[in-house]
């Protein structure tokens, strides 16, 4: 059994989304589950739904794992959502596996959905939970907890710090008060007209040097993997020798596993990123033309999305927000805080030399 690890097969039968090939003697995906598992990985990664909420679905949906009449227990949700198999690795024997099997969700889903778990506990996942505005967005300014929060008096909300490490002596914070200033973020990326125009022009401008730039970070990270490939082949030949031990080796193999996932995951972006660049960055500048309408518009769900695609690192400490833009959305905040485009830069010039007006 142990041989077949190592050899990335799996010594038991595939989890639900996967079959077992009796005449290849592999795991492959099951075409009828995998895309219904893709999903339940996806909407747990939102933070909308609980562990309740999914089961539920696969209850109305008629989810059952392959050879079984009954439907998926309750107990396996939670397991399928928290199980590596789906990204290509799997444990056994208290080891993490590199798998022959095709992954079905990114690593990037994965961690996203382990976050979620990791921000709430599994108790409070199993339950439905109020829908706040700015639910998960936050962590305390004084001691880096998670920001929850709580209604009172079944009307007013407050935010306060979670204070697992018992040592925090921020209060309570009115919701009303927060709004207005993550309003302020918003309205911070509302580009004037004339700008929104100017940065157009340079986006499309700029599409071969972002394309020369995707292609260096391709070349590099194909390096990188070369790299990793080299020192797993090296420290084989020293386990077989006898150089390190087992347990080393274990420990190595599965930092080196996640390292060339994650490179090769960010390989596939960068390989797809130079044919989405342009209308990307005309998007976002659409959508900085017209953020403050945007935002008022939409719903508690959709405006708690759209703060966490422009923002980073939000804290929250004796009732001030702190926070940063995203990078694309930095660079447009310095535009937006211009009237008109720099007259020193209108007409000419690359893109590095136009934005270094406002980059600095």
């Amino acid at each position: 059994m142990a041989e077949k690890a190592e050899s990335g097969v799996f010594p038991h039968r595939a989890p639900v989304g996967y079959k077992n090939d009796k005449e290849t003697r592999t795991i492959v995906v099951d075409p009828e589950r995998a895309p219904y598992v893709r999903e339940l990985f996806q909407l747990y990664s939102t933070g909308r739904y609980s562990l309740e909420d999914l089961y539920q679905r696969c209850l109305n949906d008629g989810f059952r794992i392959l050879g079984s009449a009954s439907a998926i227990p309750r107990s396996k949700v939670e397991y399928l959502l928290k199980n590596p198999f789906y990204i290509g690795q799997f444990r056994w024997k208290k080891r993490l596996y590199r798998g022959a099997h095709e992954p079905i969700v990114s690593r990037e889903l994965f961690e996203k959905v382990q976050e979620v778990f990791a921000s709430h506990g599994r108790d409070r996942g199993l339950y439905r939970v109020h829908e706040f505005a700015f639910g998960s967005l936050m962590r305390c300014g004084e001691c880096g907890c998670t920001i929850t929060a709580e209604r009172h008096k079944g009307r007013y909300v407050y935010y306060r710090c979670t204070n697992y490490r018992r040592a925090c002596k921020q209060g309570f914070h009115r919701e009303e008060a927060l709004a207005e200033q993550f309003q302020r973020y918003v309205r911070g990326i509302q580009l004037p007209p004339e700008v929104a125009e100017w940065a157009r022009d340079i986006l499309k401008e700029s599409l071969e040097e972002e394309t020369d730039f995707h292609e260096t970070a391709v070349e590099r990270l194909k390096q990188d993997l070369a790299r990793i490939k080299r020192d797993m082949n090296q420290a084989y030949r020293d386990r077989l020798d006898g150089r390190i031990s087992e347990e080393f080796w274990g420990e190595c193999s599965a930092q080196w596993e996640a390292e060339r996932q994650r490179i090769t995951e960010r390989l596939a972006r960068h390989e797809k990123a130079d044919s989405a660049y342009l209308d990307l960055g005309v998007r976002l500048v659409d959508v900085a033309g017209h953020a403050a309408e945007l935002y008022e518009k939409h719903g508690v769900l959709e405006r708690r999305g759209f703060l966490a695609s422009i923002l980073q690192n939000i804290t929250l400490k004796d009732g001030i927000l702190s926070a940063e833009y995203r990078p694309a959305f930095r660079v447009l905040a310095q535009m937006a805080a211009e009237p008109t485009p720099p007259p020193n830069v209108r007409g000419g010039g690359s893109r590095t030399s136009k934005l270094t007006v406002w980059g600095g």
